[in-house]
């Protein structure tokens, strides 16, 4: 993920490093210092469990077939993300750019939100017809959105593509991030966003107080323009399941035009 790009909605994979999120690991401590390195951790693939099967292979071990084992799990992974997010800073971007006294090039996080759905809706607009028959009305949603919007001072530590196939159960069951290379100073509301959609019903057990609901709702619009945009434009090449796409491209159109109103 280059520098002034945003997290991928899509949740796409990387063969990365893990955090460990169990009790007692100082983890707001230790993310103050310098996120993420003093954090990692290597779990043994024996004593491991996905806390979810990534959505393409329709497995939910945990959380569709025994989601009271899964509570206990989401409490604790709630507590760590609130404490990443109290982790702050007055710029945005990957943590070793912000660390450095430099920020990722966009403005501001709705501002890079803003600019990216708009390219996006220009974008699926010429590979979607539904796009190009309501582009006018989709783009003065997202700036009448995006206008809502009040300037903040700092911006909270996320990990940028958070699903439930991130998230390893050890031996106790206590929950573990993976591919933690992506964490980054921004918004949590796109983070919370994403969450939302990656884990459906069980959002309720993450959800965070204080969020900006301004901020939240150019976000959710942002991201679903994005997964149609994104599905749509790998089936331009040799997908391997173009059904999957074309479900998760559709769906999101449908929300889309329903958040930009009439």
């Amino acid at each position: 993920m280059q520098e002034g790009r945003l997290p991928p909605p899509d949740g796409r994979r990387h063969d990365g490093d893990r955090l460990r999120l169990g009790p007692g690991r100082g983890l707001l401590g230790a993310a103050r210092r310098r996120p993420p390195r003093p954090l990692l951790a290597r779990l043994r693939p024996r004593s491991v469990h996905r806390l979810a099967r990534p959505a393409r292979r329709r497995r939910c071990p945990y959380l569709r077939r025994d989601p009271d084992a899964a509570r206990p799990a989401l409490g604790e992974l709630a507590e760590a993300l609130a404490s990443l997010r109290a982790c702050r800073s007055d710029r945005f971007g990957k943590v070793a750019v912000a660390d450095g006294g430099a920020s990722s090039y966009g403005g501001s996080c709705a501002r890079l939100v803003t600019g990216r759905a708009l390219s996006d809706i220009a974008e699926t607009a010429v590979r979607e017809p539904r796009i190009a028959a309501h582009r006018a009305r989709l783009e003065e949603s997202v700036r009448a959105l995006a206008a809502e919007v009040r300037p903040r001072a700092a911006h909270s530590l996320v990990h940028g593509e958070l699903g439930p196939d991130h998230v390893l159960l050890d031996a106790g069951g206590h929950p573990a991030l993976i591919d933690i290379e992506g964490l980054m100073y921004f918004d949590a509301e796109w983070e919370h966003v994403f969450l939302s959609f990656r884990f459906g019903p069980h959002y309720d057990g993450l959800r965070a107080p204080g969020l900006d609901p301004d901020r939240l709702r150019l976000y959710r619009l942002a991201m679903h323009l994005n997964l149609v945009a994104g599905p749509l434009r790998l089936l331009d090449g040799d997908f391997p399941d173009p059904e999957l796409m074309r479900g998760i491209a559709e769906h999101n159109l449908a929300r889309a035009l329903a958040l930009a109103g009439p």
